[in-house]
Formats: structure tokens, sequence, C-alpha cells
């Protein structure tokens, strides 16, 4: 028991150091959505938007999966469960990614990649919610 109160406590002094850039990239992220709302609005229309819908719509995704994984390095959950969100983080990135790919066949693969993880990723959830039942 001592011994897990000496690595609590030094990761209590850590956290302040390593969870700022999760913050601000995970912060980046929900300003990188309400951009792709404006961008994306009937208003947007009316007003010159420099900003590329592909760019915009991948942002977001881009921004929030590397947060995760940041956050999963200094979380470190138990290896079932770093999986599981090991997959969402890389779906999240994939997604963004394919965002900004030129259309065609690899575009496409990564597209199904994608819905792979994430039908994959919802049914292992219902498993074992169900289990759980």
């Amino acid at each position: 028991m001592h011994a897990n109160s000496k690595n609590d406590a030094a990761r209590q002094v850590d956290r302040p150091r390593t969870i700022w850039h999760i913050r601000f990239i995970g912060g980046l992220a929900v300003v990188a959505g309400v951009v792709l709302l404006i961008v994306d609005s009937p208003l947007s229309r009316h007003m010159p938007i420099p900003i590329s819908h592909r760019v915009a719509e991948a942002m977001p995704l881009l921004l929030v999966g590397i947060a995760y994984l940041a956050w999963l390095a200094r979380d470190r959950p138990p290896v079932i469960e770093l999986i599981k969100q090991l997959f969402l983080a890389a779906a999240f990135v994939l997604w963004g990614i394919n965002l900004l790919m030129p259309p065609g066949s690899a575009a496409r693969f990564v597209g199904a990649v994608v819905i792979a993880i994430y039908v994959f990723d919802l049914a292992w959830m219902m498993e074992g919610n169900l289990r759980k039942k």
C-alpha cells in the first residue's frame, strides 16, 4: 500500500506539467469544432471565410484524436480498456486523415477502416455491457 501512495503522490506532483498539453489540444479541438459549425452554417454564405471545408471538417477530429491519445498515455488504463480506447482514438485520427485525402481507392479504404473500427468498438462495448447484466 505504501508503494501505491508514493506512486499516487508522484502522479499528483507531475499532474500540472503533464496535463496542460492535453487540455490545450482538447481546447483547440473544441474551437475547431465551433469553427466547423461557422464554416458550414448557412450564415457562411454571407461571410468571406478563407477556410477549406475539408480542413475545417478534419481539424476537430484530428485534434480530439491526438488529445485522446495523449490522455491515454498519461492515464494508462488497464490493457483491455487501453485497446478499446486506442481503437476509438485511431478512428478519430483516421477519419480526419480521410477527410484530407483526395478521392480514390486509398480514401475509400481508410473510410472503410474507420467504419470497421466504430462498428467493432460499439459491438465490443455492447457485449461488455451485456456481460455485466
